[in-house]
């Protein structure tokens, strides 16, 4: 098993105004599911963990919106 370290902050830049934001911090319990989604991923790629983890971006980033689609 791989020993990674996520940083559960990440400095991004917004496009629309081309300024630095702050990703909102992930709750211990969404740590834990990313990162066993990561492990995962990295130790056997199935088309249904690929799907999950589509489903959890998709669902929990700012930028769900039609024009960020």
């Amino acid at each position: 098993m791989s020993n990674f370290t996520h940083s559960t902050t990440t400095p991004i830049t917004d496009s629309r105004s081309n300024s630095k934001t702050q990703q909102e911090l992930l709750s211990a319990e969404e740590q834990v599911c990313l990162r066993q989604a990561l492990d995962s991923l990295i130790c056997s790629p199935r088309a249904s963990t690929l799907e999950a983890i589509f489903k959890y971006a998709e669902t929990h980033t700012s930028n769900n919106t039609p024009e960020h689609r």
